[in-house]
């Protein structure tokens, strides 16, 4: 592979400038004012001038597939500059509509930013298939863009490397004072300027009929083969065993186990795309099955993501996280439907459906935004009526009856309702709204506050119990004949050994991952807490050493840390430290 020559680089920035000049313009733009922001990192940011750079970021890759779409399917220049006058039009009506700033609790817009950034990339790659064309060429097609800009960030990589370790050892050997702000303005400059110019210098100009048989597609086939295909089949065999596994022991999946189906449902689906082509054109047996069974094996998987997702959903309503993983099972069921069932293989339904479906979720009446304020306004008032908290549509809270865990529920819901920018709602229910200043909008503590539930919420009410023993002190067996260290603390999991109850307040004795014997803790923070208040250092041993009595064992457990929570008389057990001495009955 030969770096590029600085003849090849003039050439490159003529090519791209020539043909992509409103693009290229509009990543140069995105990259000065990110400069002029990290040199300005120091003071207050501007909003506008923010809203700005990532208004020109979507702008970049919309630019490119409508200058691509132009040259398609429109002749005459005239005709041309209409599709760049609509883009032109939808760029500025994002940064006066759409735009983000730097409110990071403003979360619709953050997302709806994401979401647009991606689709403009999809467009990219089906701008010169709107209006139909082969599947090979499309490929082909898409295949050239991966190289390039792979090729072009490993170039990139290359030379911001070379010149980061020149400007360091410059610093180092002659003493030479170097910001380290310039190290990000040199990342930006190769990011914005000399990517973006390697990746449209060498675009395709020929785009249809360009499928051929003995396409050189080594790099890709490596790349496929030997990394990709293998390691999509690895973490499907684990998330098929983790499967079989909630099977067997009849669990419902935790939490994390949607966003794992989802990374690697994606990245299969990426490979496959790389790989659809190249199992026709390479005798290999491998690539063949993995594009016959690929979205077969991805099935059972989107039905362990549902399982998942709706467990969520059920203990604590919808938000946009959950909304999207919902949304990307659904497009997954279809997407292998499709594939299953019609035996068309057509690719190009995989970009233009994840299209439709990304507009959707964040921009359309069924949106993220808009159903998860309905479901966490229907949580909302679901759980003020169990607290018999409404009436007449109408918030009537007595603070004695709200414990902080009640509040803290309560806040959690408002604050995310802020976040979806439908708090006024929610104000709406006091009976004397919150009235913010001018130019200022309702705050979720103002509504805590006005419900009297501040100094419920307060930290203070939060109590710390800690208790430290000498840990130089010598421990003796006694007549027990096992000792096992304990090092546990709140949310620890372990398959065997002891660990703290879900309440924190027992130690469970397992074997096998199953529960063998229990112990309750409680009286044991009650005698200390009597003895010692909320702390006491260098406890003697005879003071940390406390007597257990369970169905399985007699033991002693000899602390030589130990801390509790307590709030509103509720105790939970934050971290263990000892031994415990065991005797089987």
């Amino acid at each position: 592979m030969k770096l590029p020559s600085i003849e090849n680089i003039s050439n490159a920035v003529r090519n791209s400038i020539s043909r992509f000049p409103l693009a290229i313009l509009m990543s140069v733009a995105t990259g000065a004012i990110l400069i002029m922001l990290v040199y300005n990192s120091d003071d207050k940011p501007d909003n506008t001038i923010f809203r700005w750079m990532v208004s020109l970021a979507i702008g970049f890759p919309f630019m490119i597939g409508i200058q691509i779409a132009a040259e398609q399917f429109l002749e005459r220049p005239l005709n041309r500059w209409i599709f760049y006058l609509t883009g032109l039009v939808f760029i500025l009506g994002y940064f006066i509509f759409l735009s983000p700033d730097f409110k990071v609790q403003d979360l619709i817009k953050p997302v709806r930013f994401i979401s647009f950034f991606v689709v403009g990339h999809l467009f990219v790659s089906l701008a010169p298939f709107v209006k139909g064309g082969d599947v090979n060429d499309f490929w082909e097609y898409n295949k050239s863009l991966f190289v390039q800009w792979f090729v072009g960030a490993l170039y990139a990589g290359i030379i911001y490397g070379g010149l980061a370790i020149a400007l360091l050892a410059v610093d180092q050997l002659f003493d030479v004072i170097i910001n380290y702000k310039i190290y990000a303005y040199l990342f930006i400059i190769i990011a914005s300027v000399f990517h973006p110019i390697y990746f449209t210098a060498n675009f395709p100009k020929l785009i249809h009929g360009i499928s051929n048989p003995e396409s050189d597609s080594r790099g890709i086939k490596n790349l496929v083969l030997f990394i990709l295909i293998p390691l999509s089949m690895l973490y499907f065999l684990i998330l098929y065993l983790y499967g079989l596994k909630i099977l067997v022991t009849w669990n419902l999946p935790k939490g994390w186990v949607s966003g794992l189906v989802i990374g690697f449902s994606v990245a299969g689906t990426l490979c496959y795309l790389l790989n659809y082509r190249l199992a026709d054109l390479i005798d290999n047996t491998l690539m063949r099955w993995f594009k016959k069974w690929f979205f077969y094996i991805l099935a059972p998987l989107v039905i362990l993501l549902y399982i998942a997702i709706f467990r969520r959903i059920s203990d604590y309503g919808i938000t946009p996280e959950r909304y999207f993983v919902l949304l990307t099972g659904i497009w997954l069921t279809i997407l292998s439907g499709y594939f299953i069932i019609s035996g068309k293989d057509n690719i190009k339904w995989i970009p233009g459906s994840l299209i439709v479906f990304l507009v959707l979720g964040t921009f359309s009446p069924i949106d993220a935004f808009r159903i998860s304020s309905f479901s966490q306004m229907n949580r909302l008032t679901t759980f003020l009526n169990k607290k018999s908290a409404l009436q007449n549509n109408k918030i009537s809270i007595d603070p004695k009856n709200f414990k902080y865990d009640d509040v803290y529920q309560l806040t959690t819901m408002i604050k995310l309702l802020e976040e979806l920018k439908v708090i006024d709602k929610v104000n709406n229910m006091l009976k004397r709204p919150v009235i913010a200043k001018e130019g200022e909008s309702v705050k979720t503590d103002m509504i805590i506050r006005e419900l009297g539930l501040d100094k419920v919420y307060d930290e203070s009410s939060k109590i710390y119990l800690n208790y430290n023993a000498d840990p130089s002190q010598k421990i003796k067996l006694d007549g027990f004949k096992e000792m096992i260290p304990i090092n546990i603390y709140k949310g620890g999991i372990y398959d065997n050994g002891v660990q703290l109850d879900k309440a924190s307040i027992s130690l469970l004795f397992k074997e096998n991952a199953k529960v063998v014997d229990e112990v309750s803790l409680k009286p044991i923070i009650l005698e200390l807490e009597n003895k010692y208040a909320k702390q006491k250092d260098k406890l003697k041993l005879e003071e940390s050493s406390y007597a257990l009595d369970s169905k399985l064992y007699n033991s002693k457990l000899i602390f030589t840390q130990f801390s509790i929570e307590k709030i509103d008389s509720v105790y939970e057990i934050s971290s263990l430290n000892g031994f415990l001495l065991l005797n089987h009955k």
